[in-house]
């Protein structure tokens, strides 16, 4: 048995407040669009909002460890590309903290929540497309989609001319 196990978060305000504040406090600290840089001005009134969105329209799945504690989390959406009617689900977000990605012992709670994310899709009939917004983790993601069956399918461009 593993040592995590996924939980699927509701629309309401205990887990939207968690939700908003493991991916503040974590995620949004890591994440940066320059090499060495940092992250963005955070703006609540913009993280209230797609988090509420994605848990009203979409679905939010935690890893939690043996103390109940969120160690990763995905957000997925159901989205389309503007040229087309078919839709997909897009990851509005998908992290693990540092310190749980690289377990040797067992089921790597990434996998674990991939396998979630995927599998929702599957139930839904409808492909799924994950992105990488981070400039210091993209060959470990590239790894991780590759194993399960992901292609790329080109790539996201950054400059800042201010």
């Amino acid at each position: 048995m593993s040592e995590y196990f996924i939980q699927k978060l509701n629309f309401n305000e205990n887990d939207g407040k968690e939700i908003a504040e493991f991916l503040a406090d974590n995620f949004h600290k890591e994440h940066s669009f320059t090499v060495n840089g940092k992250s963005p001005r955070l703006h609540w009134g913009r993280v209230s909002h797609k988090i509420n969105s994605v848990l009203l329209d979409g679905v939010v799945f935690v890893v939690r460890n043996k103390n109940k504690n969120i160690i990763g989390s995905v957000g997925l959406e159901e989205t389309d590309h503007w040229w087309s009617d078919e839709n997909f689900l897009g990851d509005s977000w998908f992290y693990v903290l540092p310190e749980y990605r690289e377990i040797t012992d067992g089921e790597k709670p990434s996998d674990l929540l991939l396998k979630t994310a995927m599998n929702y899709a599957k139930n839904l009939n409808k492909p799924i497309v994950m992105g990488v917004y981070n400039v210091s983790s993209v060959e470990k993601a590239e790894k991780l989609f590759y194993k399960n069956g992901f292609h790329k399918i080109g790539g996201t461009y950054y400059n800042d001319l201010r």
